[in-house]
């Protein structure tokens, strides 16, 4: 694949349960040079601004690849842990009722919890055992994705 790859990694570096993205950057800037990463925990992606980084990434970035990478919330307590590689991007902001905004063709998402009437409690009572689980898995499989990506091979649905 000639084109190039980007990673965006949306998140808030305030919300514990939410900084999956920024800390999946940090882990694939020491183990993966073969795309951009956009978004970590100094500079994060979050609905304050990730509409402008989507119109700037397809204004510097017109024929590459995103792979968005995101935490989410669901309504199955058995998947919280999960990692998922999706062969489509995210509407991020969505558990947060924010209007969600489809990003990428690619996603990797991590399950941070279950979602209920009080999205923020969930979000910051995310244990640290678990984030660190789910950023380890969330980094494989976004490394996965690149060299897929790369070598020219298709994505299918990952679970881990």
């Amino acid at each position: 694949m000639d084109n190039e790859i980007i990673v965006l990694c949306i998140g808030s570096n305030k919300i514990y349960g939410d900084s999956l993205g920024p800390r999946t950057a940090e882990k694939l800037t020491l183990i993966n040079n073969d795309c951009i990463i956009y978004g970590n925990m100094r500079k994060s992606i979050n609905g304050n601004n990730l509409a402008g980084y989507v119109s700037m990434l397809r204004s510097r970035h017109p024929d590459a690849v995103i792979v968005a990478v995101d935490a989410c919330l669901t309504t199955h307590t058995e998947d919280v842990g999960l990692v998922k590689l999706l062969p489509y991007g995210v509407n991020a902001g969505k558990a947060v009722k924010q209007d969600a905004l489809p990003v990428g063709e690619i996603s990797v998402i991590g399950i941070v919890g279950e979602y209920n009437s009080d999205v923020y409690a969930t979000l910051n009572s995310v244990s640290p055992a678990l984030m660190d689980e789910l950023v380890e898995k969330a980094a494989i499989l976004t490394s996965l994705a690149v060299k897929r990506l790369k070598n020219g091979m298709s994505i299918a649905e990952t679970i881990v």
